[in-house]
């Protein structure tokens, strides 16, 4: 069970939640997470951003690949960083 008073101080004190999930997004703690705050915070839903594989057959490939088609590389966390707070955030690998 999720802690309801940590995640309900967290969605006060953020702007935002990120879950990062090495698998598919539904049924997952981001999943949860959504399913807790509707029901003590539901004003911050809008607030947290999923990120995983979607449900849904993933073909193969190199996984840095993969993780770059589905949001999950090191500049999909960036990006959903900058969307929660409203910005463009550039990894150090797009600076060159």
């Amino acid at each position: 069970p999720l802690n309801e008073k940590f995640y309900c101080h967290l969605a006060e004190q953020t702007k935002g939640i990120i879950t990062i999930e090495d698998g598919i997004k539904a049924g997952g703690f981001g999943s949860r997470l959504v399913e807790l705050m509707l029901k003590i915070k539901p004003e911050k839903t809008g607030n947290i951003i999923n990120l995983g594989f979607p449900e849904k057959f993933i073909e193969h490939g190199p996984r840095p690949a993969l993780l770059r088609k589905y949001g999950l590389s090191v500049e999909g966390v960036v990006d959903a960083a900058g969307r929660l707070l409203g910005t463009k955030i550039e990894t150090e690998s797009q600076k060159h």
